[in-house]
């Protein structure tokens, strides 16, 4: 982002995105305010967040379009071959904090 600061104004940044979509906004936001770059806004719709599992939401309110078998059959697309290291390194798990962080969870 900050090569793209001769072209683009980077005080102006948002990531959005929906499903995957949302877990690639969300984790790029995190990346990018790690990296001391500041967020006008990040919006994430019903991101995949937990590699290999369901949050307590989905196995609660899991829908026709969407459960815990498809969502782990997703990530064992995006993760293919993870004996578990992957899934629990911060940079590819939300619910995992980076190191030395410590983020409020609800």
């Amino acid at each position: 982002l900050a090569s793209l600061g001769a072209v683009a104004d980077t005080s102006k940044v948002a990531t959005f995105g929906m499903s995957a979509g949302g877990y690639l906004a969300a984790q790029t936001a995190r990346l990018l305010v790690l990296e001391g770059i500041p967020l006008k806004l990040q919006v994430s719709i019903a991101p995949m967040v937990k590699p290999h599992g369901g949050t307590q939401s989905l196995l609660r309110c899991g829908g026709h379009d969407w459960n815990l078998l498809l969502n782990s059959y997703a990530w064992t697309v995006y993760l293919p071959g993870d004996d578990g290291e992957l899934a629990n390194d911060w940079t590819v798990n939300l619910l995992v904090d980076p190191p030395g962080e410590h983020i409020i969870k609800c």
